[in-house]
């Protein structure tokens, strides 16, 4: 009758264990389900941009490379370099292609005129700005790519 009893118990305990050991495994999965998905919806969707190369030496590329040694510093000097890219450029394309150019970009020339001679005003108020605080970096910003823009519409088509 002691075995029997002992048996029991013995029984008893392995179930309760069992049991115990269930009843607990799966309070801990809901905690981590709990716990998982919210950290997943919280976390930014990471979007897969492609790796941009940047070649060492961008020269090989035909790429003209202005820093503060050789930037241009007059609207003659603008000239000078964006003409001759240009011309490179324009010397490419093949007819077809350049009267598609032409087409996308063409403009009344009265508007093109009035376009310009903004573009002038706004220079001419940027050398004043100049001369009154050389050290006007937004100013001289702007003035620099000023002169492009200016450089940039003297070789377009018209």
């Amino acid at each position: 009758m002691k075995k029997i009893i002992i048996v029991s118990v013995i029984v008893a305990a392995v179930f309760s264990i069992t049991f115990f050991s269930i009843y607990q495994t799966t309070m801990l999965r809901e905690d981590f389900k709990k716990e998982v998905v919210p950290a997943q919806e919280e976390m930014p969707q990471t979007r897969n941009e492609p790796v941009v190369l940047v070649p060492a030496n961008p020269e090989d590329y035909g790429m003209t490379v202005i820093d503060e040694t050789n930037k241009p510093r007059t609207q003659e000097d603008w000239d000078r370099l964006l003409t001759a890219r240009i011309r490179d450029v324009k010397s490419e394309l093949t007819a077809q292609q350049m009267e598609e150019v032409k087409a996308k970009i063409q403009e009344d020339s009265q508007k093109t005129q009035e376009k310009l001679k903004k573009i002038d005003e706004v220079i001419a108020k940027c050398n004043e700005i100049l001369k009154s605080d050389p050290s006007n970096q937004d100013a001289r910003d702007k003035l620099n790519r000023l002169m492009m823009l200016k450089s940039i519409s003297k070789e377009l088509p018209r």
